[in-house]
């Protein structure tokens, strides 16, 4: 049922209708309560058949696509040009042949909901570029292809939580959890948000921020076979004309490190971040930070990504020290200086929530050893399963 209930997490209405529309689809939940159970009653096993779309009879799988999916598609219209490529050769063919004109790549699309793109000369379709859709495991890294979803990456990422050096990875699945809503992210796709990030350096990318804590490596194509590999802060720097982001890896991290990533927002789904942190530290059995940490920061300024100064401030320290913490604490209010572009909320309350979810990390590490008045500040609250009444009177007026 919590996953019917996620689903509808972008769906603002709250009509009288809302509920028990909710509560229907809560009724074919595999955990679905005996209550919610019993007003079910299936007419005929729809959803073994499929309708076709011309004529509305059941299909009989007779119609043939002769349309051949290894040839490149080419529509030429008044003002664009759209092309559909089903390879890395075709893509950077149309650049080779078109090298002035103006182009998207299209894939979920999704980033026209968050900034407005001007008229291109030219639109290519990448969805059916099986290399940009991989998946690679090792014990080493986890490498996914630029065009896989958002949802492909998350049901990835709790895929392989559970195995030797990857278990960091059910955090970033229930950080995606929380970017836009369920239907964005079954078509928004990892280079989409990251690009998003790349042209408008303002944008609070959960995505970013919580690739960036890993340690994740991008590689970004210059053509077929010619491929370069660089950091997430580099990419945002990186001349992306003519070329496509490949792949992104992510390092298996052993359990020396401790990995927490955190969104505050307006809405508990299908929301910008007032500000978003991600933690990475390197610990010893006493706290001892045994290298430089990652402690970043989206929803500060434009220009704002690592806390330079605290995580310098911190190597070779222990992080359960309470004088340690309290100068930390001290030096990332200094560096913390949020601006103030409306509608954002002011400065000092994201400033204080920035500083707020650093000691929420902290004592996040070993809470058996916080003292237990302490405690909870280090838990993230979970949203249960919703229920409720809907009723109705009539009054009649005389």
């Amino acid at each position: 049922m919590q996953e019917i209930e996620n689903s509808f997490g972008s769906n603002i209405c709250r009509c009288t209708g809302y509920r028990p529309i909710l509560d229907a689809f809560k009724g074919f939940a595999s955990d679905a309560s005996p209550a919610l159970r019993k007003d079910i009653r299936d007419i005929e096993e729809l959803y073994e058949i499929k309708t076709c779309p011309k004529n509305g009879l059941p299909c009989t799988n007779s119609c043939v696509d002769k349309h051949s999916h290894n040839a490149k598609l080419d529509i030429k219209l008044e003002d664009a040009e759209f092309y559909k490529v089903y390879t890395i050769e075709d893509l950077f063919a149309v650049f080779r042949q078109k090298p002035k004109a103006t182009y998207i790549l299209n894939g979920g699309n999704t980033a026209h909901g968050v900034y407005r793109t001007g008229k291109n000369d030219l639109h290519i379709d990448i969805n059916d570029i099986p290399d940009l859709r991989r998946i690679e495991m090792s014990n080493k890294s986890l490498t996914l292809g630029g065009n896989i979803s958002l949802t492909v990456a998350m049901e990835t990422f709790r895929k392989y939580s559970s195995e030797a050096g990857f278990k960091h990875l059910r955090h970033l699945a229930r950080h995606i959890d929380l970017i836009a809503s369920v239907p964005v992210r079954n078509i928004g796709s990892i280079a989409g948000n990251l690009m998003i990030k790349h042209a408008h350096n303002d944008f609070p990318s959960d995505l970013f921020l919580i690739l960036e804590t890993a340690g994740t490596q991008i590689h970004i194509l210059k053509g077929p076979g010619r491929k370069q590999s660089a950091m997430m802060k580099e990419f945002l720097k990186t001349d992306m004309q003519h070329k496509i982001i490949y792949s992104v890896v992510l390092p298996a991290l052993s359990d020396e490190y401790e990995y927490r990533s955190y969104k505050i927002m307006p809405r508990a789904q299908n929301a910008h971040a007032h500000i978003n942190a991600g933690f990475l530290f390197k610990l010893g059995g006493d706290g001892k930070v045994l290298e430089k940490p990652n402690i970043i920061f989206g929803g500060i300024n434009e220009h704002f990504l690592h806390a330079k100064n605290t995580e310098e401030l911190l190597v070779g320290k222990s992080i359960f020290d309470k004088n340690v913490l309290k100068t930390a604490l001290d030096t990332l209010h200094n560096e913390l200086q949020p601006d103030h572009v409306l509608p954002d909320y002011t400065p000092e309350f994201r400033k204080t929530l920035a500083e707020g979810l650093f000691y929420k990390y902290v004592l996040s590490i070993k809470p058996e050893n916080v003292n237990p008045k302490f405690r909870s500040g280090g838990t993230i609250l979970e949203r249960e399963v919703s229920s409720g009444r809907m009723i109705s009177k009539i009054y009649f007026l005389p």
